[in-house]
């Protein structure tokens, strides 16, 4: 039997239970509803308290803090064997400095590239005018700089932490195809980095560090991984916040059989291009859509609207209702055979959201 848990914590949280593997990729917000670590109590509400792997695909806070507080709790207290995550969150991973430091000395490097770049025609030195107005933002908006410092502080708590729990750790590069794969998991728009190789990545991309940021605002940078589709099960697509672009589907082998999706951006019509390479991958009419709840969309993807969507909250977004015509809130699971199909639950509701 292959479970798919989809889990209401006021962003992206799937746990995929395949085989003996229990994967976690991402982990929402640490509180939503009044309740907090809410994703700790979903997980002892399934007898999970073992992580195989933990993927925490990009650093917004609807997926990063929920995350955090799993490997931060005590009661339940959960064991890890991997943790997975972005290879550019290496450069703060080994620092010393604390967060305001790790700031602090970022802005230091922000102002150093802006005043040579500035002395450059037409932004030259391989910084674009775009990237000149990013470092004039971040120099001169203390909102910017607040919220580039938290997701300083939330990556280098999760470091931490998966250090103090002894997990290994493996970083993926966005925007790279794969030379290998895990067996568990492929990564679609990354190439694995082993860790020995660490160092010399950091000395490639010090100059690039700044864009992940800057590229993480459009979460163009949000890993996305498959589960294959093997003879026992069937495959599942985490997109988190990816609009798939670049993707290397060529890379591995197509399904055969229905998938689940986890929707784009949480169904964002800023994703909508994310749709058409996924029919390319997989075209069968039985696909499904499943969308963590997020309260911070502002429009709903028409193309979203289209597919067979399952919700794991009532979620409005700008005061207005989910709007699928042939939408199921599902609020905990799916299972696989042959054929994924959602499990009655509390919140399920087949007439579409209300």
């Amino acid at each position: 039997m292959q479970k798919l848990y989809a889990f209401d914590v006021g962003g992206d949280a799937f746990l995929l239970k395949k085989g003996e593997k229990q994967i976690l990729v991402d982990g929402g917000q640490a509180k939503i509803y009044g309740r907090a670590n809410p994703i700790c109590k979903e997980l002892k509400k399934v007898a999970v308290l073992h992580i195989d792997i933990a993927i925490c695909t990009h650093h917004d806070g609807d997926h990063i803090k929920g995350l955090i507080k799993v490997f931060k709790s005590k009661r339940p207290r959960f064991t890890f064997n991997e943790l997975w995550i972005p290879a550019f969150w290496a450069f703060i991973e080994d620092s010393s400095f604390n967060a305001k430091t790790v700031y602090d000395n970022l802005n230091e490097i922000i102002i150093n590239e802006f005043s040579r770049a500035d002395s450059m025609i037409d932004g030259l030195d391989n910084l674009s005018q775009n990237h000149l107005k990013l470092l004039r933002s971040l120099l001169t908006h203390s909102l910017v700089k607040k919220k580039t410092a938290q997701w300083i502080n939330d990556i280098y708590q999760l470091l931490i932490l998966a250090k103090e729990k002894h997990c290994t750790i493996r970083y993926f590069h966005h925007g790279i195809p794969p030379t290998s794969s895990p067996l568990d998991l492929f990564p679609v728009n990354s190439c694995e980095i082993d860790a020995k190789n660490i160092a010399k990545f950091k000395q490639q991309h010090c100059a690039t560090f700044l864009d992940f940021f800057r590229l993480s605002w459009e979460n163009t940078t949000a890993l996305a991984f498959y589960s294959p589709e093997t003879a026992k099960y069937n495959g599942v697509l985490f997109c988190a916040d990816s609009n798939l672009s670049p993707n290397f589907f060529n890379h591995t082998t197509p399904p055969t059989r229905d998938i689940i999706v986890t929707a784009p951006h949480h169904g964002s019509d800023g994703n909508d291009s994310a749709y058409g390479k996924i029919n390319i991958f997989s075209h069968n009419k039985n696909n499904k859509y499943v969308r963590g709840s997020s309260h911070l969309i502002a429009r709903l993807s028409n193309e979203f609207k289209k597919k067979h969507t399952l919700c794991t909250s009532n979620i409005k977004c700008n005061g207005n209702s989910c709007g699928t015509q042939n939408c199921t809130i599902v609020h905990l699971q799916l299972t696989s055979q042959k054929s994924w199909h959602p499990i009655s639950a509390p919140h399920q509701n087949t007439r579409g959201c209300p």
